[in-house]
């Protein structure tokens, strides 16, 4: 689990002092029902986008940082001098780049003007500036001469009508890599899938978290992750959440424009299952889907759902 930095949570607990916190829950509410009934608004109040920030960023960040700790331990040196953050929200993933302590040449999408303004405030005072763009996503791609090293689309890939040409568009104009996260739903991995078939097309490679080509779960299954965080008073009262933590499920996928060699092996897809002196593992390999089982005896660091299995040849 990873705390949100410090400067965003100081931040975000002004932005929460200056509104009340029954009014916080309500607008979250709301949100969370429009977003539900795919309602997705053109533009939100700026206590709805303060709402979304307290409930969704925790989550969103700490799922931001598992992804970006896959992708350390996959290619460990790597650089980027400029970033594309396509719906940026409330810039969750700008609090990944300041907790890791880099600053590049960051420009973020986000055509909800309240979001923007959340996200500006959310970055007051860090290390990180940031080129904001209050466009939409296909105003953006008419006007951009730029290219960026990354391109990260967090959670706002569903939004899109026309995927297949947002993903042209940003295929264009990336020459490093693409993230892409997407809620733990069969539909935000058919999002996924979408991405991968154009790696597969570009000739691009899968980083992470895929071993196989061509995803081998039948049409009923998908793939996702999880990670756990805790809940504080105002996020659970916002929430109106009852557990004092909350699991957020995800799907993701890193897509290398300049390697052409799939870098994963033997993915854990699901939880573990734990038995007297072993562990049952299902893993995604190049040759498909693989079950493992493993006694207690030979592992030395327990692999966790979302890891990598190290067997022996």
């Amino acid at each position: 689990m990873h705390n949100l930095p410090e400067i965003t949570k100081l931040n975000l607990k002004k932005l929460i002092s200056e509104e009340k916190l029954s009014h916080l829950r309500a607008n979250y509410q709301q949100l969370s029902d429009d977003y539900k009934a795919h309602r997705f608004r053109r533009e939100i109040s700026y206590g709805d986008a303060v709402a979304y920030a307290c409930a969704r960023m925790p989550a969103t960040y700490n799922t931001i940082m598992y992804v970006l700790g896959e992708f350390h331990k996959k290619m460990p040196n790597f650089h980027a001098d400029s970033v594309l953050d396509i719906g940026s929200g409330t810039g969750a993933l700008m609090s990944a780049f300041i907790s890791y302590n880099i600053s590049p040449d960051y420009t973020a999408i986000e055509k909800s003007v309240n979001m923007k303004k959340v996200s500006e405030k959310l970055v007051e005072n860090s290390p990180l500036k940031v080129k904001f763009q209050n466009k939409d996503i296909l105003e953006f791609f008419k006007s951009n001469r730029a290219n960026y090293d990354c391109t990260f689309l967090v959670y706002s890939f569903n939004e899109f009508k026309d995927k297949e040409k947002i993903l042209d568009e940003i295929d264009k104009i990336t020459t490093k890599c693409i993230f892409l996260i997407e809620p733990g739903t069969p539909e935000g991995f058919n999002n996924i899938k979408l991405i991968k078939e154009l790696a597969r097309n570009k000739s691009c490679a899968v980083i992470a978290p895929c071993a196989a080509d061509i995803c081998p779960l039948s049409p009923k299954d998908w793939c996702h992750f999880s990670v756990r965080l805790p809940r504080n008073a105002n996020h659970t009262f916002i929430k109106n959440a009852k557990l004092s933590y909350e699991d957020e499920k995800f799907c993701y996928i890193i897509i290398s424009k300049d390697s052409s060699e799939n870098l994963s092996e033997n993915r854990i897809i699901k939880r573990p299952i734990k038995r007297v002196g072993h562990m049952i593992f299902d893993t995604c390999t190049s040759e498909g889907i693989k079950r493992f089982t493993i006694s207690n005896k030979v592992i030395d660091k327990k692999p966790s759902w979302g890891d990598e299995l190290k067997t022996s040849k």
